[in-house]
């Protein structure tokens, strides 16, 4: 993580929270938990419906982080490389575009990051919190991808620069 004008005390800081939250976690959850709650409603929001009275990206994202369980724990267990997660997040990726496309404005999925971020997120609260991963979270903490967005943008110590003197 590029953290500029953080001093040592700060980094000492994160790296704890860090560890404690990925890697001592508590409580650990359910897949089911996870899959239902990674997700903040503002995620949903910039994907929008073709048929107002069907689904919409909460229910698809839900429904295919449910129906491939046995597939993403399996996808998460085998990684062994960041380019493995990469891959396989991008598989979750192409199966939930595949089902957003049924009811969901084309042009609202053609940013990259529009899909892979909810991915990310979820990988990531897997990874870390998910009650089966206590033999891999360890291992697979060191290639999860930062879910990049304005929050992180925002961040008093992440991506930020020091001011200059005049």
């Amino acid at each position: 993580m590029l953290c500029l004008g953080v001093n040592m005390s700060q980094v000492e800081i994160m790296n704890k929270v860090g560890d404690r939250v990925f890697l001592n976690p508590y409580p650990l959850y359910s897949y089911e938990e996870l899959a239902l709650k990674s997700l903040g409603s503002n995620t949903y929001r910039g994907f929008h419906k073709i048929n107002k009275k069907m689904g919409g990206a909460k229910s698809v994202f839900t429904r295919v982080l449910i129906e491939e369980k046995e597939n993403i724990i399996k996808g998460i267990k085998l990684a062994e490389t960041v380019k493995c997660i990469d891959q396989f997040s991008g598989e979750v990726c192409s199966i939930i575009s595949d089902e957003l496309k049924k009811n969901i404005k084309g042009h609202q999925l053609e940013s990259y990051n529009k899909i892979r971020k909810p991915v990310d997120i979820v990988i990531e609260h897997m990874t870390a919190m998910y009650e089966g991963f206590e033999d891999v979270r360890e291992r697979n903490t060191k290639f999860l991808f930062l879910p990049l967005d304005s929050w992180m943008f925002k961040s008093e110590f992440c991506l930020a620069r020091k001011k200059q003197k005049n």
